[in-house]
């Protein structure tokens, strides 16, 4: 009886979610996202040939999104997202970490040493150029078969995929332009596409201000712990107090501590030999 009431009861449900890809929009698709309030056409959303949404998302430092808001190219990211570079430019005289930071003019724009946007350009499904590379390597390792049973192929694809999409990513990507090339599969390894973005490079820091009750507040560490379990010379410790601190004397400035760090409070300068951190001061 129950397991009646249960067929009764699903049989009428019906999925349409999931990952829509902006360069394959259908018009069933586009009919269903427009069931769903979305009042943008297809070519609004996606135009590698015009102006379209994808234009004003950005890619901000390859960590995290960003958008423009304006003709000149401002963009708004989310606080922890930018806290790296307005902690490299703070100084106990100007600490615009804790203080913020508008600039009125760009005169007063900061350099952001190391950060870039980049706009996504166009995507195109690459699947035939990855499996042609894999079929030619499942050709040319006739000894896999033995040496790996059944999952032979398994065992070939992820030894070599990585490299099969970087390869075909440097076919289209244009250095001298700045435009650079991603392949990553979709749809569990069953398509493959290319993504281009224009990298910018000459980024400055305008905005930093982040209000709680009137009164600017940074992000600070949580003491997650991450950064000491990555830190290789075993130079980040937890004090009585429960903050991690690096110890200058020991850190080797490898950088792994700002490679793990969520909310990115630990960083390495370039230029610096050691690393540096949140301390929660407070």
């Amino acid at each position: 009886m129950l397991m009646a009431v249960l067929l009764a009861t699903t049989s009428n449900i019906k999925a349409d979610e999931g990952m829509w890809m902006l360069n394959t929009i259908s018009p069933k698709t586009a009919e269903v996202m427009k069931g769903l309030g979305l009042k943008l056409t297809p070519e609004e959303l996606y135009n590698p040939d015009g102006t379209s949404l994808k234009d004003a998302v950005v890619n901000f430092g390859g960590f995290c999104s960003g958008v423009v808001v304006s003709p000149e190219g401002l963009v708004f990211t989310n606080h922890h997202c930018g806290f790296g570079a307005i902690q490299s430019l703070s100084t106990p005289e100007d600490d615009i970490l804790k203080n913020g930071f508008v600039a009125n003019t760009r005169a007063e724009e900061r350099p952001a040493k190391g950060l870039f946007v980049a706009f996504f350009d166009r995507s195109e499904d690459v699947t035939s150029q990855v499996n042609t590379v894999l079929d030619s390597i499942y050709a040319a390792h006739p000894e896999a078969v033995k040496k790996y049973g059944k999952n032979w192929k398994n065992k070939l694809y992820e030894e070599y995929i990585n490299n099969v999409c970087a390869e075909i990513a440097s076919k289209y990507a244009q250095p001298e332009k700045h435009i650079t090339a991603e392949v990553l599969p979709y749809y569990t390894g069953n398509a493959f596409y290319v993504s281009l973005y224009k990298e910018y490079h000459d980024d400055k820091s305008c905005i930093q201000i982040i209000e709680k009750n009137g009164v600017a507040k940074p992000m600070v560490c949580v003491q997650c712990g991450k950064c000491a379990k990555a830190c290789e010379a075993g130079a980040i410790t937890q004090n009585p107090k429960g903050v991690y601190m690096i110890n200058k004397k020991l850190c080797i400035g490898c950088g792994k501590c700002a490679e793990v760090c969520p909310f990115h409070v630990c960083i390495k300068v370039e230029d610096s030999a050691v690393a540096s951190k949140c301390i929660a001061c407070g």
